[in-house]
């Protein structure tokens, strides 16, 4: 609010007077606040059938939406891990991860150890990923065409930013706004040593969303979410249209109000048109 003006009574009484009444005021910015917040959280209906609800954020994740893997799960983390061999290493520290024997912070700086004893260097890589990373059909068209529909575009991942940065060399990738939870770091001999190591994952991507939206001004029922993962389920879960592509997850699928069954990002378009 750019004014407000609040009246309250003055304390004495039968004072004719009027004051500012703080308190007043805290509780009316409560409800400002709370106001802000059921207005993103409500999910309207939105259907072929119904009336479609007016879209003006299209946001995805990036590994296994944008960018698929010649690998065991549709990660750079895990294509990087086979590649060095080291796949029962990833599968034990994926599992103990999952069984909440530690946060996504530990797991990365874990993962990253492994990697530095396994000789990963930056141009290591790039090899690697140049090999075993793909383009999803549609993938590079996607914001270009959303953006002349109007539409705000974003990526909210929990993946890498070094991936993200190799792989908008090979396409012209330009998203209004990008969220990534880690990037690696190198030493001088462009080897790996640590990870600026973050939360932005599972429910810590809906805060990303959340703030976005603050700033852009469009509510979480004028969203749109493309993932295929189930770190992707908190954010179906707040959108307007979440959207699964490429998922193998039930819950996944569950969660999401429109499954794709051919892995075209070009169909995404055609649901906002």
């Amino acid at each position: 609010m750019t004014a407000l003006v609040i009246f309250g009574h003055c304390l004495q009484k039968g004072s004719k007077c009027w004051v500012p009444d703080p308190s007043l005021i805290s509780i009316i910015s409560l409800l400002v606040k709370l106001m802000q917040q059921v207005k993103r959280s409500i999910k309207p209906t939105f259907g072929v059938n119904g009336m479609k609800q007016k879209i003006k954020l299209l946001a995805t994740d990036f590994d296994g939406t944008l960018a698929i893997y010649d690998s065991y799960r549709q990660s750079a983390w895990n294509a990087i891990a086979e590649a060095l061999g080291m796949r029962e290493e990833d599968e034990k520290l994926h599992d103990a991860y999952h069984k909440g024997e530690f946060d996504i912070v530990k797991w990365g700086e874990l993962t990253i150890e492994l990697y530095r004893q396994r000789g990963l260097t930056k141009d290591k890589m790039a090899q690697i990923l140049s090999e075993r990373m793909h383009p999803s059909p549609g993938a590079q068209m996607l914001f270009k065409n959303a953006k002349d529909l109007g539409l705000h575009t974003a990526i909210i991942s929990g993946g890498l930013q070094n991936v993200y940065e190799l792989f908008t060399k090979k396409l012209e990738i330009t998203p209004d706004y990008s969220f990534f939870a880690h990037k690696f770091l190198f030493d001088t001999n462009g080897l790996v040593t640590k990870s600026s190591l973050t939360n932005n994952d599972y429910h810590g991507k809906v805060k990303v969303l959340e703030g976005l939206c603050d700033k852009l001004g469009v509510g979480y029922e004028e969203c749109a979410f493309v993932g295929d993962a189930i770190n992707d389920i908190p954010l179906f879960k707040v959108v307007g249209l979440p959207i699964a592509i490429n998922a193998v997850n039930d819950d996944v699928k569950s969660a999401a109000k429109i499954v794709l069954k051919t892995p075209d990002l070009g169909k995404v378009l055609e649901l906002l048109r």
